[in-house]
């Protein structure tokens, strides 16, 4: 007991006395006594609600309240307009190799940040089976319905194009590039002040400025 309790004084005061050799000074510390490097902070996962937006200041700007109000609804406008069953196509010959997602709106997200087409095989709510080539142009989350929107040039119809991602039933890879058709943007004052800050870029590069 009498040794139990010298060692733990002894290792208590290893930093003042060397009980080694008491004339050499200070005692080194122990290795499992050394100070602990701090945690390096894990760095956060992007906000998948934060969607980034294919931006050029000479096209026009769509955002999630026109999408809404303006009738660029997949379901309702293919409804209204009455279209018919798309009959099943075969599988796309693609010569590109593209990477393999774990889920649509990952590849979807891929797709629009590298400009590739996609083939979508789409059901609306009311059952209407439609296959389209869109061009992802951004996404958002709808307050009013609950449900993950798909904002999209379609291709096939040639015009804008919004599609419930819940209603995808398959993708594929057209093996196309495309070029952005518009913006889109969550953040409407947010887009207006980097139109006006990349224009003055724009004119400091020309020798305008």
């Amino acid at each position: 007991m009498k040794k139990f309790i010298t060692d733990i004084l002894k290792k208590q005061s290893q930093t003042m006395v060397n009980w080694d050799n008491p004339g050499q000074g200070p005692a080194p510390v122990p290795e499992e006594l050394q100070p602990v490097q701090p945690v390096q902070p894990v760095q956060p996962t992007p906000d998948l609600k934060e969607t980034p937006t294919i931006f050029d200041p000479n096209l026009p700007l769509v955002t999630p309240e026109e999408v809404m109000d303006q009738g660029y609804l997949a379901d309702e406008e293919e409804e209204k307009e009455g279209v018919l069953p798309t009959e099943p196509e075969e599988a796309i010959e693609v010569q590109k190799e593209y990477p393999k997602f774990p889920s649509l709106f990952q590849a979807y997200r891929w797709a629009k940040d590298n400009r590739e087409v996609l083939r979508i095989y789409y059901v609306t709510v009311r059952g209407t089976f439609v296959i389209r080539d869109i061009e992802p142009h951004g996404d958002f989350w709808a307050r009013t319905t609950l449900k993950r929107i798909l904002v999209t040039w379609d291709e096939t119809i040639g015009n804008i194009r919004a599609f419930r991602l819940e209603n995808v039933q398959k993708y594929e890879f057209v093996g196309e590039n495309f070029a952005p058709k518009f913006n889109f943007s969550q953040r409407q004052k947010n887009y207006r002040q980097r139109i006006r800050s990349k224009r003055k870029e724009q004119q400091k590069q020309l020798g305008i400025m």
